[in-house]
């Protein structure tokens, strides 16, 4: 039930957390923005420019250059026409990510079990991240060969310390810093079967899609992984609020994946109700 639950957390949060960035733009404070028309107003009204200078930090970091870092309307263009086809799957088609997905879990809580020596529990955090990336990897570069375990927990790894350098402004002369891009790019090239030669930076990176469709997306699935396993029902705070058997809401759900799913779909048309209006890096 819990792996259910954190599958259907993942496949709904891919979708709608990579179209809620592409509407992203500066704002030291965040802004709640409710509804439809305030969303498609602060669409019509930012510019590459505002989206794009939050997010210098995770060019640097990352040498990624896609649609929240360009200021080049030409490539936006062809980047999020790029993504929206990628999202625009047949029901089929996720019926078989869901497949995939689920046994990739399976496979992964084995390993770790192992890897660790304990057969009951593996650590959560990597598990979410192990299981996200992996889902984002059959999503978006479904032709590259499934990656081991060393590689993927790497991956994750280097991305998840270097994030948190573009939140303390690291500095790009740090030893420590660059030892991890440098860890960073070998295992990319391996997973990505890139040779020394090949370029793995700028707009061809495949970082360019994995950190706004993993970065953030994991994070948000361990937290409400964490609301809906483990925070007793009800509110402590409230009693007025009912209560919510989440478990129960996310079996039903997985009976039927594909209806609740394709209604995510538009929102990457401008349409996604926002609640924080903060680009990303910022």
């Amino acid at each position: 039930m819990a792996s259910k639950a954190l599958l259907v957390t993942v496949v709904c949060l891919v979708i709608v957390l990579f179209a809620y960035s592409l509407i992203l733009q500066k704002s030291k404070t965040p802004r709640i923005l409710r509804g439809v028309l305030q969303s498609r107003h602060a669409l019509r009204s930012s510019t590459l420019a505002s989206r794009a200078a939050p997010n210098q930090r995770l060019l640097e970091i990352f040498k990624i250059d896609n649609a929240f870092t360009t200021n080049d309307p030409v490539y936006h263009s062809r980047f999020t026409k790029k993504i929206g086809g990628k999202l625009n799957t047949p029901d089929e088609g996720w019926r078989t990510l869901a497949t995939s997905t689920f046994d990739n879990l399976r496979h992964t809580i084995l390993l770790k079990q192992e890897k660790q020596g304990d057969k009951k529990y593996v650590r959560l955090n990597p598990l979410v991240q192990s299981l996200v990336f992996r889902f984002v990897l059959l999503k978006f570069f479904p032709d590259i060969p499934s990656p081991s375990e060393d590689d993927v927990e790497i991956i994750t790894t280097c991305i998840n310390s270097l994030w948190l350098a573009t939140k303390f402004h690291a500095s790009q002369a740090d030893a420590n810093l660059f030892e991890t891009q440098m860890q960073l790019e070998r295992s990319l090239r391996k997973v990505f079967e890139k040779s020394p030669t090949d370029r793995i930076n700028g707009r061809v990176s495949p970082l360019n899609i994995i950190i706004p469709a993993y970065e953030s997306v994991w994070r948000v699935a361990l937290r409400c992984f964490l609301e809906a396993r483990f925070r007793s029902q009800g509110n402590e705070v409230d009693e007025s609020i009912p209560l919510v058997d989440y478990q129960r809401i996310f079996a039903r759900f997985m009976r039927d994946l594909v209806p609740p799913i394709r209604q995510y779909l538009p929102l990457i048309n401008g349409s996604l109700p926002l609640t924080n209006n903060r680009a990303i890096g910022q």
